[in-house]
């Protein structure tokens, strides 16, 4: 009977050592599986935006749009730039009419650059302000004209030292910067990308 008893219990003991190895087995096998599904997750984010960038915007030194009357150009002087180089802006408006043509301004500022950083989420990018020319000092009411004769050119500048709004030196990187001219009742602007 003791016989019995014992090998009943050795019977037991190897039920209870295989059901530990099977639970840890399947414990291995969802680690190894949610390890698999991650690495395809990577890869997928990877994979998209690899196809994402094929479609970014190239870099570009000018941008130009035009209306019926005029013609605006927005440029930087070089393709790059040293850390801290200051990096002269060009705003140009002209006349392309037989016709002289006013520019109406409710506020003194006549025209404005922004500075923006583009922050990658995966295949996402968001625009970050980082950097104004008119940041801190604020429009003040000056309603006033700005005549243009024809095949006249007005052309805007600014510098910037490629600090951020606080004064802080920028990493160095791709750069979107925006020309505006901000005469009453609309708004045109420019875009490029400097690196």
């Amino acid at each position: 009977m003791a016989e019995v008893e014992e090998v009943a219990q050795s019977a037991e003991k190897r039920q209870v050592r295989l059901r530990k190895r099977i639970v840890r087995d399947r414990q291995a096998d969802m680690r190894l599986f949610a390890l698999v599904l991650a690495l395809a997750f990577v890869a997928f984010l990877i994979l998209l935006r690899y196809l994402f960038a094929g479609t970014q915007a190239h870099l570009a030194e000018s941008d130009s749009a035009r209306t019926e009357d005029l013609y605006f150009t927005l440029r930087i002087e070089d393709r790059s730039f040293a850390k801290g180089q200051p990096i002269g802006l060009k705003l140009s408006v002209r006349n392309t009419s037989g016709q002289p043509v006013s520019l109406p301004f409710d506020t003194d500022q006549e025209f404005d650059f922004v500075v923006q950083r583009q922050l990658n989420l995966f295949f996402v990018r968001l625009p970050l302000e980082i950097w104004r020319y008119s940041a801190g000092r604020p429009p003040k009411p000056n309603p006033h004209s700005l005549m243009i004769m024809p095949g006249e050119e007005r052309i805007f500048r600014a510098s910037w030292n490629q600090v951020d709004n606080s004064g802080h030196q920028v990493q160095p990187g791709r750069y979107m910067i925006s020309g505006y001219v901000n005469n009453s009742g609309e708004r045109h602007n420019l875009h490029i990308q400097a690196p």
